[in-house]
């Protein structure tokens, strides 16, 4: 997942490959769910939302011992954006109703934010933009936030409000060494009219 998060290519794939050969002859669905994910988020974050798409959806229907439960729920969200990439908007609205469904009874902040994010996403509201951003207590999937909603203010003729967002998004991202969401965050900056500079160093090579 961390190389997926990354955008490293080959060693996703190369360590999907080997977590596969062993979890699937074993029917070891967790792990083999967790494989499968990171495949699909690769796609995801280097904008390939068709693939994505294809891939969260066979997680979603992924039987014993190729996918888990717990893999499927954490999927929706990710199930949605990548709907939403690649034009199936009946089947995010589907995807979010099938996320609302399965938090009702055991909703964390977190979920909730989740929830909001693709409300959002599914339905372009603005407000459950907003939501998200308020509910949000992990601060990677705050900022995959930012960068979702300044996408859709600077796609709204809204420059002023989509720079705070993405700025905001884009020097976390570099931070925490997330390139591929980075480069998508700075190509919407300046898209919205600002000269982006350096952000701050990435964490892990600031020691």
């Amino acid at each position: 997942m961390l190389a997926a998060l990354r955008g490293e290519e080959e060693a996703c794939k190369r360590q999907s490959r080997e977590a596969l050969a062993i979890a699937l002859p074993h029917r070891v669905g967790l792990y083999a769910g967790v494989a499968a994910y990171a495949s699909a988020m690769l796609d995801l974050c280097l904008g390939r939302y068709a693939s994505a798409h294809d891939r969260f959806r066979a997680l979603a229907v992924a039987g014993p011992g190729a996918g888990h439960p717990t893999v499927t729920w954490r999927t929706m969200p990710d199930l949605v954006e990548a709907a939403v990439g690649a034009g199936d908007e009946a089947g995010a609205r589907t995807a979010v109703s099938a996320y609302a469904r399965s938090t009702e009874h055991a909703a964390t902040p977190e979920s909730r934010a989740l929830l909001a994010r693709c409300r959002g996403l599914a339905e372009s509201d603005e407000e459950a933009f907003a939501d998200a951003l308020r509910l949000h207590t992990n601060p990677f999937e705050a900022d995959r936030t930012a960068l979702l909603l300044g996408e859709r203010l600077r796609r709204a003729q809204r420059p002023g409000q989509a720079r705070a967002q993405l700025r905001r998004a884009w020097e976390i991202f570099e931070q925490a060494g997330a390139r591929p969401w980075a480069r998508r965050a700075q190509d919407e900056l300046r898209a919205a009219g600002e000269n982006a500079s350096a952000p701050p160093p990435p964490a892990r090579s600031a020691r």
